[in-house]
């Protein structure tokens, strides 16, 4: 299997945790509960495997491999940042609130990464 495709579905892996994510938050709001272990797993599940997807990127581009457009690049940096940003900004807290805004965090991330950051690979 090429690096190619291992960089290919761990981006397909995190776009399906992510969309996983977004469910279960929301879930959580709806529930009226507060954000517990499951969803802070399954957060963690998701930056480990962009963080994976973009350490293969690394070695790729070493190798030569550049993606089609340069655009792709910012697609990977936002994956990466999002969920700890998010953190930063909801300090940490773990009320329904907050899993209202990992919900939605989490929705776009897989939207985002379903729809862009691969077509500009």
């Amino acid at each position: 299997m090429s690096l190619q495709v291992i960089h290919h579905n761990l981006g397909n892996a995190g776009v399906l945790f992510l969309a996983i994510a977004g469910i279960w938050a929301l879930a959580i709001y709806f529930r009226r509960r507060d954000i517990d272990g499951n969803l802070w797993g399954i957060l963690a599940i998701g930056e480990l495997l962009f963080l994976a997807q973009a350490i293969l990127g690394m070695v790729m581009y070493v190798n030569g491999g550049r993606p089609a457009r340069l655009i792709h690049y910012l697609y990977g940096i936002l994956m990466m940042i999002l969920i700890p940003a998010t953190f930063a900004f909801t300090g940490g807290k773990t009320t329904r609130s907050e899993a209202l805004i990992y919900g939605l965090m989490a929705l776009f991330m897989a939207a985002m990464a379903a729809t862009r950051a691969m077509t500009t690979g």
